[in-house]
């Protein structure tokens, strides 16, 4: 028998099974169901085939998420971590003395290089880091090192960590000379609101982390691991988005790069199905879902995470 795994997110596994989307596309924002269909592991036979998706652990954290978790082996015993799977909704889980708090932020395009004026893929001709000399000169450096004709996600951050070192950006995120650009390669402005579109960004995850740790009645120093999934969070610098205020504020070496966490956890799952469908059990049994968004707390602690 063949088996298919799927960890998708919470609106992809929705639409698999066929269930009405529409209760996530308005608030409090719950899946259409958490009967059978959700976990701790679903299966249907299709044909001498067995097709498997992985649990909704609340609102937009979804199948991808459970599948990090096995893959990260966040469930397991241990000191204070964290995941974050970085994307345009960031999914995030805290462990935290036999708990796992769960959320999601909307973080937007901008990490990915979307409604980034300049903003392109990671693929030649993206600028990926610049050095600013002394005589306030930028050089760029580009994937391929070929004439930059954009600005990738992870560059966008690397780009803004050396702009706020060398003072031509301040820490509220304002272009220091007052200009609405700044030029980084012939062609190539970094305005003024794509700035603000990466701090909104980067502001909306770094509230989620400290509201999860305020959830739990920890601080960021209490973490012993912080893994960074996705594409993003593989290319991503820890040291320069620790500093610019975007992670929480650990050891550049307390965070590793999870990579396609998702698709680790469902190959766990594909190897041992049983061990996998039991974690996966005592994940749900375990996830306490927070909804950031009706805390009353979330403006304020947003407004003070907009700051590099």
């Amino acid at each position: 028998m063949r088996r298919w795994v799927v960890a998708a997110n919470s609106a992809m596994t929705t639409l698999l099974w066929g269930a009405d989307v529409t209760s996530l596309a308005e608030a409090p924002y719950t899946p259409p169901f958490f009967d059978e269909r959700t976990g701790p592991a679903a299966e249907l036979g299709l044909s001498g085939e067995m097709l498997t998706t992985f649990p909704l652990l609340g609102s937009f954290v979804g199948g991808d998420t459970a599948a990090a978790v096995l893959a990260t082996d966040l469930d397991r015993s241990g000191p204070p971590r964290m995941l974050i799977d970085i994307g345009t909704n960031t999914e995030i889980v805290l462990a935290h003395e036999g708990s796992l708090y769960a959320s999601s932020t909307p973080a937007g395009p901008a990490f990915e290089g979307g409604n980034i004026s300049v903003g392109m893929r990671a693929e030649p001709g993206a600028i990926v880091r610049i050095e600013v000399r002394d005589d306030g000169a930028v050089r760029p450096t580009t994937i391929g090192t070929v004439k930059a004709k954009g600005i990738c996600g992870t560059g966008l951050l690397e780009v803004l960590g050396e702009l706020v070192r060398a003072g031509i950006v301040a820490k509220d995120g304002a272009i220091a000379s007052g200009a609405d650009r700044i030029t980084l390669a012939r062609g190539v402005d970094l305005l003024q609101m794509d700035i603000r579109e990466l701090q909104l960004a980067k502001g909306a995850l770094r509230a989620a982390t400290k509201l999860l740790c305020m959830t739990a009645g920890i601080r960021d120093k209490d973490l012993a691991r912080v893994a960074v999934a996705g594409v993003f969070g593989t290319h991503l610098r820890h040291d320069v988005a620790i500093r610019l205020g975007m992670l929480p504020e650990v050891d550049p070496s307390a965070v590793v790069a999870a990579g396609n966490a998702s698709l680790e956890g469902a190959t766990v799952f594909a190897r041992d199905p049983e061990a996998a469908r039991a974690r996966l059990a005592d994940v749900r049994s375990r996830v306490r879902h927070v909804e950031l968004a009706t805390r009353d707390d979330f403006q304020d602690v947003f407004v003070a995470s907009l700051d590099f």
